[in-house]
């Protein structure tokens, strides 16, 4: 921006100059805000989705169990799953830990 010859018009132009930077500080700091509350939102999505997985974890745990009991046979007192030997107990320490 060319500045006149006329004092009082520099004067204005200035006033301007000045007006623009502290808008452009002002929204300087509007977008830093934002991008600090963008960046609070992710890191508080990431703990949950942490909580989450390990939530889902448990429940696969625990249904895993409830799936082997049910199809389990006992004979001799003892309970088996499936057509190889393995005993329910035996089984139950196989379930993976997520």
């Amino acid at each position: 921006m060319p500045f006149d010859e006329d004092p009082a018009d520099n004067r204005c132009e200035l006033d301007l100059c000045v007006d623009e930077i502290h808008r452009l500080q002002a929204d300087l700091t509007t977008k830093e805000s934002q991008s600090k509350q963008l960046e609070e939102i992710i890191d508080r999505l990431t703990a949950e989705n942490a909580e989450m997985k390990k939530e889902m974890a448990t429940l696969y745990r625990e249904a895993y169990k409830h799936g082997l009991t049910a199809y389990a046979w006992w004979k001799d007192g003892v309970q088996y799953v499936g057509s190889c030997g393995t005993t329910l107990k035996d089984a139950m320490k196989e379930i993976p830990d997520a």
